[in-house]
């Protein structure tokens, strides 16, 4: 890791941890220190309990009780009753409780999700696809009872012409009058980034990473390893741009060729976000 990717990388880190100490010390009303009093200190007071975490966590009010499932259970049970049905305290799943979906009464928000690293063509599982999540904001586009759109984001980019696929769509429905409200998760990197310029409001969470504003490609070659093991290929082609194999190295012409195409992307990248921020490339 070079110094400046450790220093970079630690930033983010501390700043992330940071935050959730403070968000679990407001929380548990306690001081930051006795959520994480350090390594020594975390050792000195799970010495005192005997190694025992749960009773660790007990002083340090970092929970409220002990208890065993059964003992949770029966609490529940007096709280809220039992099923006879169900066998179990009444409780409904967090699935049963989607499908309970409340009647079409009119105008509603669309919210569509882009969750995964941002890929060309169609959704695939734990990716979003550009065309799927385009469509999406356009179906919710064109409903006359959709008033607003959300787009949640927890993105570390990926694809550049997946990216502005959906950020086209989704300028044109802030284009068409719908208010567009981008909501930031975890991530909103690169892509991610890219997507959400066109709306009106963008929020983040205080611990979301989120800008880096650039661009990268990388072609993979093996031809030194082959060399390693004496394998060489060789052909003929009618252009050194014809001439690209993963066997061999990358002609410099292709090598020229992509670099322009990733500066183009990175200056068209610059370019959305200072126009959506109100700001300049600079």
């Amino acid at each position: 890791m070079s110094p400046a990717a450790r220093e970079a990388d630690s930033r983010w880190i501390g700043e992330l941890w940071q935050n959730y100490l403070n968000t679990v010390a407001a929380n548990r009303q306690i001081p930051a220190q006795q959520v994480f009093p350090g390594a020594q200190g975390l050792l000195e007071g799970l010495t005192k309990t005997g190694g025992d975490t749960a009773k660790y966590a007990l002083e340090n009010k970092l929970v409220d009780a002990l208890a065993s499932s059964a003992e949770i259970e029966k609490a529940l049970t007096k709280e809220f009753g039992w099923s006879k049905t169900d066998k179990n305290y009444r409780a409904i799943s967090y699935y049963d409780y989607a499908l309970k979906t409340p009647a079409d009464t009119g105008d509603s928000i669309g919210v569509v999700f882009a969750n995964g690293a941002i890929m060309d063509g169609e959704e695939t599982q734990g990716n979003v696809g550009g065309d799927t999540t385009a469509a999406q904001i356009r179906d919710a586009r064109l409903d006359p009872k959709v008033k607003a759109i959300v787009l949640r984001v927890n993105s570390p980019g990926g694809s550049v012409t997946a990216s502005e696929v959906i950020r086209a769509e989704l300028a044109a429905a802030r284009a068409a009058g719908k208010p567009v409200v981008v909501s930031m998760g975890g991530m909103a990197a690169s892509g991610g980034y890219w997507i959400s310029t066109p709306a009106n409001y963008i929020v983040a969470n205080p611990s979301t990473l989120t800008g880096s504003i650039g661009i990268f490609g990388v072609i993979t070659t093996v031809e030194n390893s082959l060399d390693s093991i004496g394998v060489h290929t060789d052909g003929v082609s009618t252009s050194p741009l014809a001439d690209v194999s993963i066997t061999r190295a990358l002609p410099p012409e292709a090598q020229l060729m992509m670099q322009l195409s990733i500066e183009n992307g990175y200056k068209r990248f610059i370019t959305l976000v200072a126009d959506a921020r109100h700001s300049t490339p600079e």
